[in-house]
C-alpha cells in the first residue's frame, strides 16, 4: 500500500539530527524515546527513509518536554534563591498592613494628618527595605 504525500513531513535527516542533538541524545536513546528502532531511526537522520509526519510530531513533543522541563528547574533554582523572610520582619510586614488598613478604615474620621503621614512613610522605609533584601 502507497502512502500519501501528506503522510510525509518536510523535515530532511539533518533537520532530525539538529533536534536530537538539542536534546542531547545519542541515536539509540532517541529511537527508544519516540518507539522506534535503532535501525528505522538511522535510516530517517540518514535520509535513506522520507520521515513520516508521526516521527517529527514525536519528535516535536519530546523538544517541547525538555524545554518545559528546563523552564521548571530554572523557576525552582529561583525559589531557592529566595531567602525567607525572618519572623521578626514577617510580624513587622503584618502589623504595617494592619495599621494602614486601620489608617484607612478610619481616615474620613481623623482629621491627624501627621500621624498618617508618619506611618505611611515608615510603612515606606521597612517595606522598601524588605524587598530589597529579597531580591
Amino acid at each position: 500500500m502507497k502512502k500519501n504525500e501528506e503522510s510525509f513531513s518536510d523535515w530532511n535527516g539533518e533537520k532530525l539530527k539538529k533536534h536530537r542533538s538539542k536534546l542531547n541524545l545519542s541515536q539509540i536513546d532517541m529511537a527508544k524515546k519516540i518507539g522506534l528502532s535503532e535501525r528505522g531511526y538511522r535510516c530517517y537522520e540518514t535520509d535513506k527513509y522520507r520521515i513520516p509526519l508521526s516521527v517529527k510530531y514525536a519528535v516535536l513533543y519530546w523538544t517541547e518536554a525538555k524545554k518545559a522541563e528546563k523552564a521548571v528547574q530554572e523557576l525552582k533554582e529561583y525559589d531557592d534563591e529566595i531567602k525567607p523572610l525572618t519572623k521578626y520582619e514577617k510580624d513587622r510586614v503584618w502589623k504595617l498592613c494592619n495599621a494602614i488598613d486601620h489608617t484607612i478604615g478610619d481616615a474620613n474620621k481623623r482629621q491627624d494628618e501627621l500621624w498618617v503621614s508618619r506611618l505611611l512613610d515608615q510603612s515606606n522605609r521597612e517595606m522598601t527595605m524588605l524587598l530589597q533584601k529579597a531580591v
